[in-house]
């Protein structure tokens, strides 16, 4: 089976094809990732897309997300990098063209979209919509080195890392990037 590293550039991982739409970094795969890919139906088993979900516009990002679908098996898994949508980090690129963040994308898990209707929650329910099934399986967060000081001695439970993670959801430019990964849910 296939392992994909998208939206590649000049970095290589190990039994990964490098996948990206400047032919300068001599991808394995030269193509635009908002259009058709050359990949059969269930023939890729990991892929990695660090920094690629938030290049990706209107509707790219959804035919992308169909496509990464179409192509995986089931119980691939893919491992995502993004930059934190409220850091300079990521409004400083004019490149970046989209906010990703971990509740945006488990709307595209149709086990939260049926979850969603059930509780009577006015969420999209892209899953369903687009009918593709991501299930994110784990996630963190990457704590902007200025911060890294406050965490050396921060004991877990404390009223300390209670304000701490409430700056987090509060304040911008304390998380650098999310990472996360999510799973293909398909019936085998």
């Amino acid at each position: 089976k296939i392992k994909l590293h998208l939206g590649s550039g000049y970095k290589h991982f190990d039994g990964f094809l490098n996948v990206d739409f400047d032919p300068l970094c001599n991808p394995d795969y030269n193509f635009d990732l908002e259009g058709l890919w050359p990949f059969e139906d269930n023939s890729v088993d990991a892929v990695i897309a660090h920094h690629v979900f938030e290049h990706l516009g209107d509707p790219g990002f959804f035919y992308f997300l169909k496509e990464l679908y179409r192509v995986c098996t089931p119980n691939a898994i893919i491992e995502v990098a993004v930059p934190h949508h409220r850091h300079d980090c990521f409004l400083n690129d004019p490149t970046h063209r989209r906010p990703i963040t971990i509740e945006g994308m488990k709307l595209f898990s149709k086990a939260h979209n049926k979850y969603c209707i059930e509780v009577g929650d006015g969420s999209s329910r892209l899953g369903l919509y687009y009918n593709v099934d991501f299930e994110i399986v784990d996630f963190k967060f990457n704590i902007d080195p200025m911060y890294h000081p406050m965490l050396q001695n921060m004991e877990a439970g404390s009223q300390e890392e209670a304000l701490f993670q409430r700056a987090l959801r509060e304040n911008n430019n304390m998380i650098v990037d999310t990472h996360f990964k999510m799973v293909v849910i398909k019936d085998e």
